[in-house]
C-alpha cells in the first residue's frame, strides 16, 4: 500500500487529538513521537547555547591537553575497534567541551558519531540537531576559524566517511521513526545552511542525506498513518460519548 510522503512532517495542525485520550492505543504512539522530539530538542540546545565567558563560541582549544587526550582516544578507538569502543565516553567528553569550552566543529562531529554508536537514531538526531544549531548560532565564531574553511569541511568529511556506511548498515526500527524524521530534517537544514555559507559548495553531507532518504520516507509514512489512526480513534470516541450523552442522537 502506498503512502503519501510529505517533504517535512510535524504534529498535525488544529485540534490536539493526541491529548484527548483513546481506547485504541494509537494516541500513545503520537504521545511517544512528541516525547522523542521534545527530548531531542532539549538535548541539542547546547549547540546554540553560548559558552561561559566573553566569547559566545568559546576559545580555540586544539593546543590544549584535554583536546589532545580526546583526539588520541578517538584515534585509538578507530584503530583498535572502529565499530565498537568507548564511543559513549568520547561523546560525553565532546559534549562537555562544546558546552563549557569551545564550539569546535570537529568535536561536534565526534559527539555526533559517538551518539549514533551508543544511542542509534535518537543519538543521530541529537547530533545533527546540535550541529545545525551550532552552525546557525555561532558560524562566525566557531572553530576552526571561519578563514579555515577547508578545516571545517574536513571535520564534516570525517563524519560522513564514518556515518554513511554505518547508517546504511543499520536500518531503523518502527520505534525509531520519530528520531529518523528529526535527524533527516536537522541534516537537511544543516546542508541548506552550509550551502549558503561556504565558498566551496561541495558538501559530502549530501551523501548522508541520500543514505537517510529511504529511511525518512518509511518513517514519514509510519507517522502519517499513526496520526490518521489516532485522529480516527479520537473522533470515534467523541461520537460514542455524544451518543451516550444524547441517546436520541443519530450522529
Amino acid at each position: 500500500m502506498s503512502c503519501p510522503v510529505r517533504a517535512r512532517i510535524g504534529p498535525p495542525q488544529g485540534r490536539d487529538a493526541w491529548q484527548l485520550g483513546s481506547p485504541c492505543g494509537f494516541v500513545g504512539v503520537i504521545d511517544y513521537w512528541i516525547m522523542v522530539r521534545a527530548d531531542i530538542a532539549a538535548r541539542s540546545r547546547r549547540g546554540a547555547t553560548r559558552v561561559p565567558g566573553p566569547a559566545p563560541a568559546g576559545a580555540h582549544i586544539r593546543d590544549g591537553a584535554e583536546f589532545k587526550r580526546l583526539e588520541a582516544e578517538v584515534r585509538r578507538v578507530e584503530r583498535d575497534c572502529p565499530s565498537g569502543g568507548d564511543w559513549g565516553k568520547i561523546s560525553t567528553r565532546s559534549l562537555d567541551i562544546l558546552s563549557s569550552q569551545s564550539k569546535d566543529i570537529l568535536v561536534a562531529c565526534w559527539a555526533t558519531y559517538g551518539l549514533f554508536r551508543v544511542e542509534g537514531y535518537v543519538g543521530l538526531a541529537v547530533g545533527f540537531a546540535l550541529l545545525q544549531e551550532m552552525v546557525d548560532a555561532h558560524w562566525e565564531g566557531l572553530f576552526p576559524a571561519i578563514k579555515q574553511e577547508h578545516a571545517r569541511i574536513g571535520a564534516l568529511d570525517w563524519l560522513v566517511a564514518r556515518l554513511a556506511p554505518a547508517v546504511a548498515e543499520a536500518a531503523p526500527t518502527e520505534a525509531d521513526a520519530a528520531a529518523v524524521v528529526v535527524a533527516y530534517d536537522a541534516l537537511y537544514d544543516l546542508v541548506r545552511q552550509l550551502s549558503g555559507k561556504l565558498v566551496d559548495k561541495q558538501l559530502t553531507l549530501e551523501v548522508l542525506l541520500r543514505t537517510l532518504q529511504p529511511y525518512y520516507e518509511q518513517a514519514t509514512c509510519s507517522l502519517v498513518t499513526a496520526t490518521e489512526h489516532a485522529t480516527e480513534a479520537v473522533l470515534a470516541a467523541e461520537r460514542a460519548r455524544s451518543t451516550l450523552a444524547d441517546p436520541t442522537s443519530t450522529g
